[in-house]
């Protein structure tokens, strides 16, 4: 009996367990953060592109184009008007002072000038009337071309002398030459007779002749001074 209650308690006696050990606490893993991505390689010529221009630069370089071509289109415009002068001014554009020369007539249809036209470098002419008084004729010009040089000579040769275009004036003259061109006439008078114009022959040439004016004696009437 003592030897069994003063012996020490037995190992196994379960009235005192060792504490189990704590399992230690379990840790989530680290979150790490996202990779870096790097940025999307660009084409070298969409990149020159864009450095070239600019967002929100074309329309104002558009603009400033469209500006640029009216103003040199206006300015065009306003220096040829310039430059043609005014259609109405006298000798516009010409380089000379003084004012305007009618032109040369051309020889269209035989034609050197119209019924009562004055042509350049000649007095105003001066019909006679047709009323039966009688005219000395100096001469007559035919030629379209140059004819008022010869007009002119005849006036310088013959002074008080005039010089008018038969046609339509009075039937007693020649409206048209035989080639149909006009005939410009250089004469003295008019005179009440015919003897009276030929005493004026003297200051005609030596073919002068003397012509009654009327509507009557068609190629008749004449008197030549020879």
């Amino acid at each position: 009996m003592d030897g069994n209650t003063g012996g020490a308690p037995g190992a196994g006696s379960g009235r005192h367990r060792a504490p189990e050990p704590v399992p230690p606490p379990v840790q989530p893993p680290p979150v790490l953060p996202p990779p870096v991505r790097p940025p999307p390689v660009r084409p070298a010529a969409e990149v020159r592109e864009e450095r070239r221009q600019p967002s929100g630069s074309r329309p104002g370089r558009w603009l400033a184009w469209m500006l640029a071509g009216f103003l040199v289109v206006g300015g065009g415009l306003v220096a040829g008007y310039a430059a043609l002068g005014d259609p109405a001014a006298p000798g516009a554009g010409a380089g000379t002072s003084g004012p305007p020369r009618s032109p040369e007539p051309s020889p269209t249809d035989g034609d050197s000038t119209a019924p009562g036209t004055i042509p350049s470098d000649l007095p105003a002419p001066v019909v006679p009337a047709c009323d039966g008084s009688f005219v000395l004729i100096v001469g007559s010009v035919t030629t379209p071309i140059g004819y008022q040089d010869a007009v002119s000579r005849l006036l310088d040769a013959t002074p008080g002398a005039h010089w008018f275009t038969t046609e339509g004036s009075c039937g007693s003259l020649r409206d048209r030459s035989d080639a149909g061109t006009l005939i410009h006439t250089v004469y003295l008078g008019p005179f009440p007779t015919a003897e009276a114009a030929l005493a004026s022959c003297g200051a005609g040439p030596a073919d002068a002749y003397v012509k009654r004016l009327d509507d009557g004696t068609g190629g008749d009437g004449v008197v030549s001074c020879g």
